[in-house]
């Protein structure tokens, strides 16, 4: 990445706050629902 983007990115993940969890089978398929219920779209999209 380049420019601002790229050095967000770097500040963002390399904070001691940050961590990644481990989501229940459950819990993506409430979050799916939420999505379509409100038309959301991913942060990929």
């Amino acid at each position: 990445m380049s420019g601002t983007h790229g050095i967000w990115y770097d500040d963002f993940f390399s904070t001691e706050s940050f961590q990644i969890v481990d989501l229940s089978r459950n819990e993506l398929e409430i979050a799916t629902r939420i999505r379509a219920n409100f038309g959301l779209k991913t942060p990929d999209a």
